[in-house]
């Protein structure tokens, strides 16, 4: 599996709403053909018990681990800001939780 995240941008009132889907390139190249599952918008879903999200169901006891990867990864190739910002904040989220 080569996984990717992809990310869409929507105005949402005033403010920009910004979703992930872990897409894998080793099936297709083009999207919604590669979608996999979606990034639960709040990593704290990440470090649940309970698999109540598709990602947590699919990566398991490496939800964090994958998490992580994919947006250090997308924090390397996106350029834009309001993305890049959300990346930075779900990182630094994700590392906050799993330290504490």
């Amino acid at each position: 599996m080569h996984l990717k995240l992809r990310a869409t941008k929507h105005k949402f009132h005033s403010r920009w709403r910004i979703r992930f889907a872990v897409v894998d390139l080793d099936k297709s190249d083009h999207y919604p053909q590669n979608f996999v599952c979606g990034l639960p918008a709040l990593n704290v879903a990440l470090l649940s018990k309970t698999a109540e999200y598709p990602f947590l169901q699919f990566f398991g006891k490496r939800s964090s681990e994958v998490a992580k990867a994919l947006l250090a990864n997308a924090l390397k190739e996106e350029g834009d800001l309001e993305i890049t910002a959300e990346v930075e904040r779900r990182l630094k989220l994700l590392e906050t939780k799993t330290r504490g």
